[in-house]
């Protein structure tokens, strides 16, 4: 049973919508747990084919949950224990074996950015923001964030991001490359379900060596993403799906 997560299924889709308002969407460690056991789930239940992360129509997340400081491990990474934890669940995350969905509806802060930009889709409604005040709560960016602006806009850009303080639109976002679309404001759920039932369609397997393709496309050089590749081909011609629609296809 899910604490700060609302969780349905809507037909192959696994949607889990962050439930606590009184602290707009907050991020505690409860709320990582619990993540965590979602995306065992989706990777274990072979009828899950999209997983859906999101705040609801006001508010993604406002980071952080700041008032949830309890240690959570001993010795030196004592205090950062509780980081090292939800990193191991966004690297889950970045490996799950289905596409993910994060839908982004008003405000996603800090660490719920990095949670954001970890997924494979990024549905963001047209007022939706994005802002990082780490360095203004007196922390270092985390979740990932970093690595995720400088990949994309570069170090200068992501510098002006994380030490300049920068909100950035969803029109800024979508400008900038950081999300897949943006879409009108309360649409943004509706549209990643489409998108999911599209994806749905396909061969499970396909999907996932798709992704497999472009995650490592990410990490490695042409050459050796052609090496790559090749294997991902050759595993993807092992299965039924393949002869299935070839045989289905029509010019």
């Amino acid at each position: 049973m899910s604490v700060t997560w609302n969780v349905e299924r809507r037909g192959s889709a696994l949607i889990a919508t962050l439930e606590r308002p009184a602290v707009r969407n907050a991020l505690n460690f409860a709320a990582w747990q619990e993540l965590d056991q979602l995306l065992e789930l989706a990777n274990s239940d072979s009828v899950i084919r999209t997983l859906v992360l999101t705040g609801g129509t006001a508010v993604f997340s406002a980071g952080g949950d700041m008032k949830d400081p309890e240690p959570r491990g001993d010795g030196l990474l004592r205090d950062a224990a509780r980081l090292q934890y939800l990193q191991s669940v966004l690297a889950r995350l970045a490996r799950l074996s289905v596409p993910s969905f994060a839908v982004v509806e008003g405000p996603a802060v800090g660490v719920a950015w990095g949670l954001a930009m970890t997924c494979d889709f990024v549905v963001a409604g047209s007022a939706a923001t994005f802002f990082a005040p780490f360095v203004e709560r007196r922390l270092v960016p985390d979740g990932g964030l970093a690595w995720h602006l400088v990949r994309v806009l570069g170090r200068l850009r992501a510098t002006e991001i994380l030490l300049g303080g920068r909100k950035l639109t969803a029109a800024e976002a979508e400008e900038y490359g950081l999300v897949s679309v943006v879409v009108d404001s309360g649409t943004a759920l509706a549209h990643a379900e489409t998108l999911a039932a599209r994806l749905s369609d396909g061969s499970r397997d396909t999907v996932l060596l798709t992704l497999r393709a472009l995650r490592r496309a990410e990490q490695i050089g042409h050459r050796e993403y052609l090496d790559s590749e090749l294997e991902l081909a050759a595993l993807n011609l092992r299965n039924p799906d393949v002869a299935a629609a070839r045989l289905s296809y029509k010019k």
